[in-house]
């Protein structure tokens, strides 16, 4: 499914506070998580990797030409 630049702006804004269950988009409105730490933190961190995850959505340009497939350079003197 594809996604505008509207679609995701939304979407990084909603995720960046708890909304309520009605906001939810409705192919994903309810998913069941056990956080083995406190519940809070986890939502924090989650929020974060959503909102990188969105923000690199909107900043890079995923229909340009691909990226190199050679190998990095290891570091290491030939």
């Amino acid at each position: 499914m594809m996604h505008g630049t509207e679609d995701i702006e939304q979407e990084r804004c909603r995720v960046a506070r708890r909304p309520a269950a009605q906001d939810a988009p409705p192919v994903l409105c309810w998913f069941d998580v056990a956080p083995t730490g406190p519940a809070d933190a986890y939502a924090a961190r989650l929020r974060n990797v959503l909102d990188a995850a969105l923000g690199l959505a909107l900043s890079e340009d995923f229909d340009g030409p691909t990226c190199p497939s050679a190998p990095s350079p290891s570091g290491s003197p030939p």
